[in-house]
């Protein structure tokens, strides 16, 4: 496509002025209070989202400044939606760990636009909204050493590791299962029922025995999504 600004230029000049001028002609009925909300919204939190979409494009336009994408795709709602997405999700964090994860997948999303990666892509932004940094680095060091933590046997060994080896500064154990079960229920890894629960001294008796059934699987979905976690 000639004469085709680039991607993070497109990005960043991203204008919503229609729905910022209908927003404000309803502000202006609440008088004072509408003032006080236009000015959080428009105001300092224009200021806010500007300075952080400006901050996940200079990441992204490291990633993607050669990227070529056909120009039936870049007028396909496809690329509307994703680009949307990911738009929307960066202005929510001041991450940079975020900002990498969400250029990967933008740079991923655009290359491979068949419908069905599309859906799963748009999952994985969405996994990228709910999870926090702590999520993330708990479940990309799992991943990376799932192999380590196949005869797991309880998570008060999980968590004393984990700690010792990634400076998160989680220091309460409930508050690591937290994370643990929020990631194991995004399907990304699975944890057996064998394992003990803090405070206890005999695991769960599922029908699969400890044998069978590694302390931690990473799922294929948590394999696809540990893609955009590797650089």
């Amino acid at each position: 496509m000639e004469n085709q600004p680039s991607l993070p230029k497109i990005i960043k000049e991203y204008s919503t002025e229609s729905v910022r001028s209908t927003i404000k002609v309803y502000l202006s009925v609440l008088g004072p209070l509408g003032t006080a909300i236009d000015e959080l919204v428009f105001g300092i939190g224009e200021r806010i989202r500007g300075k952080r979409l400006e901050e996940f494009v200079g990441v992204l336009s490291e990633k993607i400044d050669n990227t070529r994408i056909g120009v039936d795709y870049f007028q396909s709602e496809d690329f509307y939606d994703l680009t949307i997405n990911i738009i929307n999700s960066s202005v929510k964090t001041n991450s940079k760990l975020k900002y990498e994860i969400l250029s990967e997948i933008y740079v991923n999303g655009i290359n491979r636009n068949i419908k069905w990666e599309q859906d799963l892509i748009q999952t994985f932004v969405r996994y990228v909204n709910e999870l926090t940094p702590k999520h993330i680095l708990i479940f990309k060091y799992l991943a990376q050493n799932v192999e380590e933590f196949k005869d797991l046997d309880s998570y008060e060994s999980l968590f004393n590791y984990f700690t010792a080896q990634v400076p998160t500064h989680i220091n309460d154990k409930y508050e690591f299962r937290m994370y643990l079960k929020d990631v194991e229920n995004k399907t990304l890894l699975r944890f057996s029922k064998d394992i003990n629960e803090f405070g206890s001294s005999g695991g769960y008796m599922a029908l699969e025995s400890y044998e069978e059934v590694p302390g931690i699987t990473l799922t294929s979905i948590g394999a696809k999504f540990s893609e955009y976690l590797q650089k």
